[in-house]
């Protein structure tokens, strides 16, 4: 087992005959193959003869045969606590590309571990968290949005919530679970993208979970699938399938309909020929082109998170989110 501490270094722990085993790395000033520094933010298991781990000082590669290190440096002008190689996140993906989030505006980088040389992506931005789906498709979640790599255009794009059309900001932990759905941790709350990465769904205090608290870096799935996020005075531990069981939409009932802002009474000779809410069809004059309906979504569960939207078909090109 490996651990990295704040400040402590590496260490890996072992029990062998009922003993237990630590072995400390530490950073030493005098020896350029040792730990960048003992400050460990991210560890990467790379199977096989290396571990990677991510300082608050740099990249280092762990040579588990020799027990010496690599260090990788981003940013070699920096000094001290301006130093964006900040590593909080490391990934080899599927394509065998290297890839690490920096934190304190580093951005992402493709690096290659044989020569040290690195791409820069989403320069300035936070990086918490680097993450593969199971399509391929490559995230990174900063704290100034979510991005997801275009291949073909060699650029991070920024992702939209498809409910809200606006932008996902403030992410702290991302995990996808065994139905490939993703998990974030945003100030709200817990938003759940789904598979098809088309819907959202934003788990809130109603599900008493409260948003602001959520601690960065701190997300883990079992072998089980259960999740774990951490928070300031313990954690939130769920299995997906539980947390989501019973959900449903809202019921939707049309209450009203204007013309030019004018209430619309049924009537034999009227526009409407009986009550809205059991209305099918609505014939409207050209000049009548100035309308509206009142509606109401019935949910006594969790109505404080529901979001209602709306769309003119054949008019709008997305949908448009009631104010």
């Amino acid at each position: 087992m490996w651990i990295g501490t704040y400040g402590g270094g590496l260490n890996q722990f072992n029990i062998i005959e009922d003993k237990e085993i630590v072995i400390q790395y530490s950073h030493d000033k005098g020896n350029s193959q040792s730990i960048c520094d003992n400050t460990i933010l991210s560890i990467y298991d790379d199977p096989g003869q290396y571990l990677w781990i991510g300082t608050v000082r740099g990249l280092s590669r762990l040579d588990r045969r020799s027990g010496q290190f690599r260090n990788y440096f981003f940013y070699r002008g920096d000094k001290g606590e301006e130093s964006r190689d900040v590593i909080a996140s490391i990934l080899k993906d599927r394509y065998s590309l290297w890839w690490a989030g920096c934190w304190k505006k580093g951005g992402v980088q493709q690096f290659d571990p044989e020569t040290g040389k690195s791409k820069t992506y989403l320069a300035g931005a936070n990086i918490v968290c680097l993450y593969e789906d199971h399509t391929g498709t490559l995230w990174a979640a900063a704290t100034q949005g979510l991005y997801r790599l275009n291949r073909k255009l060699d650029l991070f794009q920024r992702f939209e919530d498809p409910a809200f059309l606006t932008e996902v900001n403030e992410i702290g932990n991302f995990l996808e679970d065994n139905k490939g759905n993703i998990w974030m941790t945003t100030p709200a709350g817990l938003l759940r993208l789904n598979a098809e990465r088309n819907e959202t769904t934003l788990f809130g205090k109603s599900y008493g979970i409260i948003g602001n608290n959520f601690l960065y870096l701190s997300g883990y799935k079992d072998p089980d699938g259960k999740l774990y996020f951490g928070y300031q005075s313990g954690y939130y531990a769920f299995l997906p399938e539980d947390l989501a069981r019973g959900m449903r939409a809202p019921e939707i009932i049309i209450s009203d309909f204007r013309v030019d802002n004018q209430p619309i009474i049924p009537g034999r000779d009227g526009i409407l020929k009986e009550p809205i809410s059991v209305t099918g069809k609505i014939r409207l004059s050209y000049n009548q082109n100035v309308f509206s309906f009142g509606f109401a979504g019935i949910d006594y569960s969790n109505p404080e998170d529901n979001r209602h939207l709306f769309m003119l078909e054949n008019y709008d090109e997305n949908y448009r989110m009631l104010s």
